[in-house]
């Protein structure tokens, strides 16, 4: 059964749900995957049928996705510094993340803004540094921010994006340290609190050439990629130091899936946070974003 067949055997008021779904950017693929999702996670013993099993499913998927649409949201000013690309969660949703300062309150704070659903378009509309008016939903305790489907940005400001002043401005608002590859050990980012999860606000830079690079798709259907970097503090091969602690000769850095043009030889300068293990002494980084230093474009964008 497709879409529009299933549609027709629905109420009404969830037809009228799917058709304002569909009309802020959902597309049928995702919302027959959601309720297939749904429709397996009920159990036939409940149904008279399989049909009555998959319109309740059906039912239910509009009844979660129409309480998104009516979340209340409030105005702010909000500069993106970058983004996390999106990932399919365990539920079958797409979740991704920008990351910038919210003026909240007359002041400006690092804070995480979560895209999920078609909200998640919002990562490949965005472009850091700029001065953005934008309509979120905010928790009751102002720890979290939602984009919800119908969020728009507008632009109202462009920011100096001169390679100099965003790492300044990095500095400044976030706290941004540094480092040399050599060194990587000493910036790890913190982990939030009472968990094993990196702090994605907890931001470190480095200056890096490109040795090489890879792109792929997950089996969930979305793309990744990565960076090898090194840079000019550490030797052709891994070195062990005073402590007994590998100092890596490379880096991988995960970078969103679109900043992917960047040729090998390029240096660029990676922000974002970092991990070490110090088991095996590998070092990585998921960038935000990246900066061209002395760039070499690829031919064309990969696809």
């Amino acid at each position: 059964m497709n879409f529009e067949e299933l549609l027709e055997l629905l109420p009404s008021q969830a037809k009228r749900i799917y058709k304002e779904l569909l009309e802020v950017g959902y597309n049928k693929d995702y919302l027959m995957s959601q309720i297939s999702a749904k429709y397996k996670e009920l159990s036939p013993e409940a149904f008279e049928d399989d049909k009555v099993r998959l319109i309740y499913a059906a039912r239910l998927v509009a009844v979660r996705l129409a309480r998104q649409l009516r979340m209340p949201t409030k105005e702010f000013q909000f500069i993106p510094i970058g983004i996390i690309d999106t990932k399919i969660s365990k539920k079958g949703v797409p979740i991704g993340r920008m990351v910038g300062l919210l003026r909240t309150e007359d002041n400006w704070y690092p804070r995480l803004i979560i895209c999920r659903d078609a909200a998640t378009r919002l990562l490949d509309e965005v472009v850091p540094f700029r001065i953005y008016k934008i309509n979120l939903y905010e928790s009751k305790d102002k720890s979290l921010y939602f984009a919800t489907n119908d969020t728009k940005m507008e632009e109202i400001q462009k920011l100096d994006d001169r390679p100099e002043v965003i790492i300044e401005f990095l500095k400044k608002s976030f706290g941004m340290k540094i480092f040399k590859l050599r060194d990587v050990r000493k910036y790890v980012s913190r982990t939030k609190e009472g968990t094993n999860y990196v702090d994605e606000l907890d931001i470190r830079g480095i200056y890096g050439f490109v040795l090489r690079y890879h792109s792929g798709q997950r089996t969930d259907g979305t793309r990744y990629a990565f960076y090898i970097i090194s840079d000019d503090s550490v030797g052709v091969k891994d070195e062990v130091d005073d402590e007994g602690y590998v100092i890596p000769s490379e880096m991988t850095v995960w970078v969103p899936y679109r900043l992917l043009k960047w040729d090998v030889d390029s240096e660029l300068f990676f922000y974002g946070p970092v991990t070490y293990n110090e088991e095996d002494g590998r070092a990585s980084m998921n960038a935000l974003w990246v900066i061209p230093i002395h760039g070499i474009p690829l031919p064309e964008q990969l696809e």
